[in-house]
């Protein structure tokens, strides 16, 4: 029954199977794989709860569990016990490599502390085999640490090692980099990301990266075309999907001159709207006061209306 259970424990498909099998069982190895899938399952109070029934005090099976109940304290913001059993982790006879696992989970402590700079500085000492699963996991780590400090083209560089790893993380590691290349202006490249995801990916990770994909390919048809039209579609583009409202802003105030009155007008509507939802109301009524002065159609007008109500 116990080989069952782990069996199952082991896939995330069967979660409810394995508890079902694992709970009617009384011993280390079960509290072991139900406080797994409960911590897989985002139920940490659980998890918490079987991992403390395990006894501890077999060196060979402590050196096993003690890293699962390390991941359930950190996310459990218990970081005094967190402390506590890393440091009887630290007391057994530790491979170099369950040193390094030590040594990153000493970093996870620090970061749920608030104690960054400290984090990043052990997790930067670590050196796991080049590309392998756990380098990916800590190079995402690092990358979010970067992030946090405002440093994107760091946060880059360790977001684009992750999705090259065998981490499970890959994916997320590689919507990161695209948002940042997003965010740098680099649409090409941030292209590519998107595409491999949608490509390569897993299903709900496709899902995530489509619509950023096709976002960027209508940019790259749109690209070099100067017509009222497309720009307008530019501008939108911009402001919505790709977190550069300035720019849409300058683009829609010089087509408010366009002799496309459908896109002068459209622009009109556009600046009103992003002037109200960033709170520049002022601003957004004397575009709306102009607005009824160059539109006569009611159905923009009582449109406009309800932004700068």
């Amino acid at each position: 029954k116990l080989e069952l259970g782990r069996a199952y424990a082991l896939d995330p498909r069967f979660d409810d199977e394995a508890l079902r099998i694992l709970k009617d069982i009384k011993s280390d190895e079960a509290y072991y794989l139900i406080a797994l899938v409960y911590y897989r399952m985002g139920e940490y109070a659980s998890a918490k709860e079987y991992f403390e029934r395990i006894n501890l005090k077999n060196p060979r099976s402590a050196k096993r569990y003690i890293p699962l109940g390390l991941d359930i304290y950190i996310a459990e913001k218990d970081l005094i016990k967190a402390e506590d059993l890393l440091k009887t982790y630290l007391s057994l006879n530790l491979t170099p490599s369950e040193r390094k696992v030590a040594e990153e989970k000493r970093g996870d402590i620090l970061f749920g502390m608030g104690k960054v700079e400290d984090a990043l500085r052990i997790y930067s000492s670590i050196d796991y085999p080049a590309r392998s699963a756990e380098d990916g996991r800590l190079k995402m780590k690092i990358a979010r640490i970067y992030l946090m400090m405002g440093d994107t083209s760091k946060a880059l560089e360790n977001f684009e090692i992750c999705y090259s790893s065998g981490a499970k993380d890959k994916w997320l590691c590689a919507l990161e980099a695209g948002n940042i290349l997003v965010l740098k202006g680099d649409y090409e490249k941030a292209l590519r990301f998107y595409d491999g995801i949608y490509t390569q990916g897993p299903g709900e990770w496709r899902s995530r990266a489509f619509v950023k994909k096709l976002v960027l390919e209508e940019w790259r048809v749109l690209r070099n075309k100067d017509d009222p039209r497309s720009l307008y579609r530019k501008a939108e583009i911009l402001y919505f999907h790709l977190n550069n409202p300035d720019t849409a802003l300058k683009i829609w105030q010089n087509l408010t001159t366009s002799k496309d009155k459908g896109i002068s007008t459209k622009s009109l509507m556009a600046l009103i709207y992003a002037y109200a939802h960033r709170g520049e109301t002022s601003r957004a009524r004397e575009l709306f006061q102009r607005l009824k002065n160059e539109v006569k159609d009611t159905f923009y007008i009582n449109w406009a209306q309800s932004f700068v109500r």
